[in-house]
């Protein structure tokens, strides 16, 4: 199920929920309601952490070229440059096995 799906299958749960609610004497907890919209902000949110993850990698390397060409890098600076960018991998990894998972 890709992300989009997901939305939008968790926004016609809501809609679901809404109409038994109406109709039924049983009702839907307000955590329930919580949840879901939780889970769709999550949801709607991972395009914007892509986009951040891919500003932060372009500005990494940005950097990295910028203190090549001026002599200013040294191993550290790079050493500590690939770190970050490594870092940000996992991060993105985990997001994608969590996601993942959730399917």
């Amino acid at each position: 199920m890709t992300r989009e799906e997901a939305i939008e299958c968790n926004k016609n749960l809501r809609m679901h929920m809404k109409l038994s609610d109406k109709n039924q004497p049983c009702k839907f907890l307000a955590e329930n309601y919580i949840a879901l919209d939780m889970a769709i902000q999550a949801l709607e949110q991972k395009p914007v952490l892509d986009k951040i993850r891919a500003k932060i990698d372009n500005a990494i390397e940005f950097e990295r070229k910028w203190l090549y060409d001026a002599g200013h890098i040294s191993k550290d600076i790079d050493i500590a440059l690939d770190a970050i960018k490594s870092v940000m991998a996992e991060s993105e990894e985990t997001d994608d096995r969590d996601s993942k998972e959730a399917d």
